[in-house]
């Protein structure tokens, strides 16, 4: 495979911009599956840095929600009373602000330095090159923005590192 900047790579990366950024402007239908592909392919082709702040970060979490799980199984054995009824309540209350504070941390994982999370480097690369393709029109702009951080980064690419981190770390131990 050659190299990032190297002249074959930086042909490859516009040649799938412009293909993408087409589908993008004529919104035919199944363009969204194959766009999803070529943002997956990108973003395995560079070393993704936030990949060791995530596993840290599930780690943390997980370390975290452990008292939680406790809480649980403890709840279950016991029986119902008023007692019973205000620790649910107080438990409630800590398991919500435990995903808040999770989610926050996500999302401060998420915004990091380009170098040390956040979007893989691959997609920026690609996303970048598509959204020069798309200068003309700020709508189609906005859309490809929306579709690449909502679509595919928070519904695809973090769904799946998070739900099944061995398996998006084989994907980016890989060589393509």
């Amino acid at each position: 495979m050659a190299s990032p900047d190297s002249p074959e790579d930086l042909r490859r990366t516009d040649v799938w911009a412009t293909v993408c950024a087409r589908l993008i402007t004529e919104g035919k239908p199944g363009s969204d599956k194959f766009i999803k592909s070529v943002l997956d392919a990108w973003a395995g082709m560079r070393e993704w840095r936030g990949k060791a702040n995530l596993e840290l970060y599930l780690m943390q979490i997980l370390q975290d929600g452990q008292s939680l799980l406790e809480k649980v199984e403890d709840q279950s054995m016991r029986p119902r009373t008023t007692q019973a009824d205000a620790r649910n309540a107080k438990d409630s209350i800590l398991a919500e602000e435990f995903y808040d504070k999770a989610v926050k941390k996500l999302f401060e994982l998420i915004d990091d330095e380009p170098s040390a999370g956040g979007i893989p480097d691959g997609v920026l690369e690609i996303g970048l090159a598509i959204l020069r393709k798309l200068d003309d029109s700020k709508k189609h702009r906005a859309a490809a923005q929306t579709f690449i951080v909502s679509r595919w980064l928070f519904s695809k690419f973090l769904l799946n590192a998070i739900i099944h981190p061995e398996a998006s770390a084989a994907f980016f131990n890989r060589q393509l």
